[in-house]
């Protein structure tokens, strides 16, 4: 039954002996091996058995933390709980308690890796097989909160993990990813991809968590001191912020995660210099967002600005404004944080543009872009004084080459 594979004997001499952690991760890996092994049985013949499975779930993360970092198998216990949850009643409703301290437990993990179609298979069968619309949705709220507190930055979970809990709710939001590889080692079919795991229900009360997490300078550079990993997470979530505002049935969850974006007027004039910043960075993260699903196909779903481009080009524009504006008035030293902030500015320009081509807009919104926010920049760059001259020209020189 076991093809390939060979599995370990193991001789229980003494129940009352107590096994150390290195032998419980061999224990738990041939237990994983058996119940993969066994047919689908009726649920009933796991009843008895049932309050000790409970008890060793529950014990399994002080195991964990019993052995070495290296000798630990963190799938393997997903894989024990997808077997279980194959056929259930409404017994097996007890094990959830255990399987949620196990999967937040191997979520929080800072050094291994959850792979995604582990979480999915796991959450999956536990949203089918039971009834009860609690009990439904308790696996997956647990993934859901734990990627609110990575983004909240409550909680450090390894890289790849982070980045597959943001997939996990970008699937549940109906994006479409590829690549994911189940237990079996075989790449599960895009179609066959769980939907509607009410994941996206807790994410989205949280969403604005999501909008801080983008515009915030704290995020996973400071975490995983990684700038390629950075650039990934927070492209990743701003791709999940896209799909929740992409058209105009969205709309409204557009005007409460960026309420600025429709009212340009007087309140610009009281904009402090770190909400400019801000917006100049949920902006940028956003465009790339959108061009980054445009790559994979994924363009109807991640167009957050397709339906309202005139408003984005004149917030962007006055953003450039006020903020120039204010740097010729105040500028007092050439590392004036102010000045620093001249690159971003010029690069969410830059990607304005680029997207705005990439969506064949018309041509004649880009040059009414451009003859906006222009006579400002010329100002500036005409600003006398050989200290800041190479610190104002030099980012607008990049830009455009």
């Amino acid at each position: 039954a076991m093809g390939d594979r060979r599995v370990r004997p193991l001789y229980i001499e003494d129940t009352t002996r107590q096994v150390n952690g290195l032998a419980m991760m061999t224990i738990i890996s041939n237990l994983a091996d058996y119940m993969q092994a066994l047919p689908n049985v009726s649920a009933k013949y796991y009843t008895a058995i049932l309050p000790l499975f409970d008890q060793f779930f529950r014990r399994l993360p002080a195991i964990f933390d019993s052995v070495s970092m290296f000798k630990r198998q963190f799938i393997v216990p997903l894989r024990v709980m997808a077997m279980l949850l194959r056929n259930v009643d409404q017994h097996f409703r007890t094990l959830l308690p255990g399987f949620s301290i196990v999967l937040v437990y191997l979520l929080r993990q800072p050094h291994q890796m959850i792979p995604l179609g582990a979480l999915l298979t796991v959450c999956f069968r536990a949203f089918l097989n039971f009834s009860n619309s609690k009990d439904k949705e308790r696996l997956p709220r647990c993934v859901a909160a734990e990627l609110v507190l990575a983004w909240r930055g409550k909680s450090l979970p390894h890289r790849s993990t982070f980045l597959n809990l943001i997939k996990f709710a970008a699937i549940d939001s109906g994006a479409n990813i590829r690549g994911i590889i189940g237990f079996d080692g075989k790449e599960l079919p895009s179609s066959s991809l769980p939907r509607n795991l009410r994941v996206r229900q807790h994410v989205l009360q949280s969403l604005d968590v999501a909008v801080h997490f983008l515009q915030s300078t704290y995020a996973s550079t400071t975490l995983y001191q990684d700038l390629e990993t950075s650039a990934k997470i927070k492209v990743a979530t701003a791709q999940l912020v896209g799909l929740e505002v992409t058209g105009y049935q969205n709309r409204a969850q557009m005007e409460r995660l960026l309420p600025w974006l429709h009212n340009s007027g007087p309140i610009f004039g009281l904009l402090t210099e770190l909400q400019i910043i801000q917006r100049f960075r949920i902006f940028s993260w956003l465009f790339v967002a959108a061009m980054a699903s445009d790559n994979n196909d994924d363009n109807s779903l991640c167009q957050p600005f397709l339906d309202d481009w005139t408003n984005v080009s004149v917030c962007i524009a006055t953003l450039c404004s006020e903020f120039l504006r204010s740097l010729q008035e105040k500028i007092v030293a050439a590392k004036d944080r102010r000045v620093q902030i001249l690159p971003m500015m010029f690069m969410t320009c830059m990607l304005w543009t680029v997207y705005l081509e990439q969506q064949c807009i018309a041509d004649q919104a880009v040059n009414d872009f451009w003859a906006q926010v222009m006579g400002d920049i010329i100002q500036l760059l005409n600003f006398k004084s050989r200290v800041y001259e190479s610190v104002i020209t030099t980012p607008f020189l990049e830009m455009i080459e």
